[in-house]
């Protein structure tokens, strides 16, 4: 794992993660971070594995008449197919829209991407290209880094490998009418992103 700055400070989270010692009157233990961060990605790649190996993949490999598709929010009622389901990948951005808009969630957290399809997802800064780059260059590891947003917060980010799971992934994006000649051809468990969190800290 690269640690573009190492923390030791406690996160700053409406969570109950402070801990006291078993004679109640040692100082606060809590949990840091990093490892907070850890065990929200483990939720977060759960459910979009879960969703994308038995509803999306199999969905493709059937006659359904429900399908997932890119562009199932664009139907009307005069035109498009309504029986389409959100790719992974969308339902992913759409649980982090949720919680990046909710000011009790205590983080926030993006899948970025250095080949995205959508150009919203592209890196937007030096450290985060940086950080892409590692992972493409180290896929078994994962990057660290204390960042300043734009209010002058101070966060703790982690970068996680973003795999490609199930087959409905990478044959999306090898397929794709909006890939360049240089586009990569990916396979399973390639890296085709990043996962992002980002955890506000003191200090």
């Amino acid at each position: 794992m690269l640690q573009s700055n190492s923390l030791t400070l406690l996160v700053v989270l409406p969570l109950p993660v402070l801990l006291t010692g078993c004679g109640g009157g040692s100082a606060p233990t809590g949990i840091t971070p990093e490892k907070f961060a850890d065990g929200v990605h483990a939720v977060m790649m759960a459910d979009r594995t879960v969703y994308a190996t038995h509803v999306v993949t199999r969905l493709k490999g059937q006659s359904a008449p429900v399908k997932p598709d890119e562009y199932w929010d664009k139907w009307t009622e005069d035109s498009g197919d309504p029986h389409m389901l959100p790719l992974p990948a969308q339902m992913f951005r759409m649980g982090a829209s949720l919680v990046n808009e909710n000011p009790d969630a205590g983080f926030k957290y993006s899948l970025k991407s250095l080949w995205p399809l959508n150009p919203e997802h592209k890196p937007v800064s030096e450290e985060e290209t940086k950080a892409l780059e590692y992972l493409s260059e180290h896929p078994g590891e994962t990057y660290t880094a204390e960042v300043t947003d734009a209010d002058g917060n101070k966060l703790f980010t982690k970068y996680y490998p973003d795999r490609a799971v199930a087959a409905a992934c990478w044959e999306c994006h090898n397929e794709h009418e909006r890939r360049g000649d240089d586009y990569p051809e990916f396979a399973k468990d390639d890296v085709m992103g990043a996962v992002v969190i980002y955890v506000p800290v003191s200090g």
